[in-house]
């Protein structure tokens, strides 16, 4: 199994930063669950990142700018 997407959470003096780091052809599901739960937790801040910015597709074909 090959790891698609991985997440790393540092505090900042105001909300919690939690980088979500894609993949190409990430699967939809394994951060897209993540990000609904975090999403809702104001006390969070989301920052979506991949190796070379700009789109991250995953393998359903749902993009993500980051």
């Amino acid at each position: 199994m090959q790891l698609q997407s991985e997440s790393i959470v540092q505090e900042s003096e105001s909300k919690i930063e939690i980088g979500i780091f894609l993949f190409h052809d990430f699967e939809s599901l394994d951060i897209f669950g993540p990000i609904e739960v975090f999403g809702h937790i104001t006390e969070y801040h989301l920052n979506y990142c991949s190796l070379r910015g700009g789109l991250a597709a995953s393998a359903q074909g749902a993009s993500v700018l980051t």
